[in-house]
């Protein structure tokens, strides 16, 4: 994922940051049923949580790329917290930090990404809410 990630930001190629994300219906059937937004006392309905999702992930993904997109970023490590949130089936990686150095510039750890979550043994892109 991060391999995929790096490459794709570094291109500045929306269309491959945009497929390492969820997708409406994997949110819709694979996420929001496990997750406690699905139960009381929050008992959202599923349309109004993936719109509140993709938003802060729509904007997140217009920074990113306005800020680092095009440009060679230096991947060092990624940091999420120690322990996943687990529902059912997914586990949700939260606090998730990328270390860089660019060519030329200063070593930064940024949030770049809100979080991931993994199904299975595979991994998406959850939010790119950041701290841009």
């Amino acid at each position: 994922l991060m391999r995929s990630f790096v490459r794709a930001l570094e291109w500045a190629d929306t269309l491959g940051l945009v497929r390492l994300a969820l997708t409406r219906a994997e949110f819709a059937y694979l996420m929001f049923p496990e997750s406690p937004l699905s139960a009381p006392p929050y008992s959202q309905a599923p349309a109004l949580a993936w719109m509140q999702y993709s938003y802060s992930s729509g904007t997140g993904l217009e920074r990113l790329l306005n800020r680092l997109g095009g440009k060679p970023l230096g991947f060092r490590s990624l940091s999420c917290s120690e322990s996943p949130v687990v529902e059912g089936s997914n586990r949700i990686w939260k606090d998730c930090t990328v270390r860089f150095s660019p060519p030329g510039g200063s070593a930064q750890t940024l949030q770049l990404f809100a979080s991931i979550i993994e199904r299975e043994g595979r991994y998406k892109i959850l939010s790119y809410a950041n701290a841009f």
